[in-house]
């Protein structure tokens, strides 16, 4: 799936890592289930020559558990911080902005792996990253507030 002229996304079921078409994945998920929620979240981890990242989308189902999809991308090894960090945030947008966009999808919430406590490095982009996102008419959640999806994504980049 090419979410935008540079980013190309395969995604795949977490429980038996088929690959899926997601708009028709999305849509089945949203014809056939109930009371459903989307977080949108990508973490990433660098290694000595590369970048990896994971996007995840998480469906929540109320009280009736859940499940996820997720895409990796290796990438030439990003050199700051900030720009790894930036291009999560760009990952997790491009994906809603694509469910919105292409197939009408309403997702809840795109985690940010941003910290709200200016002792880390990732809180230098929280107020560009959380201004974005929501000039888009998306609602970010940040680390401590249970974002879900960027913490599958951490469990699926390492």
């Amino acid at each position: 799936m090419i979410l935008n002229n540079k980013t190309m996304l395969t995604f795949h079921t977490l429980s038996d890592h088929k690959e899926i078409d997601l708009l028709d994945y999305v849509k089945n998920i949203l014809a056939t289930k109930k009371d459903v929620s989307i977080y949108v979240g990508t973490d990433s981890q660098n290694s000595r020559n590369q970048s990896m990242f994971a996007t995840v989308l998480v469906f929540h189902y109320g009280n009736h558990g859940g499940h996820v999809l997720y895409a990796k991308e290796k990438l030439p090894k990003y050199k700051t911080t900030s720009e790894r960090l930036w291009k999560e945030v760009v990952n997790s947008v491009d994906v809603a902005l694509f469910l919105k966009e292409t197939g009408n999808v309403h997702v809840k919430y795109i985690d940010l792996d941003l910290n709200p406590d200016p002792r880390y490095q990732s809180n230098q982009i929280l107020i560009a990253a959380t201004g974005w996102v929501a000039s888009l008419g998306f609602e970010s959640r940040v680390k401590s507030l249970g974002p879900y999806a960027s913490v599958m994504a951490d469990v699926l980049c390492r």
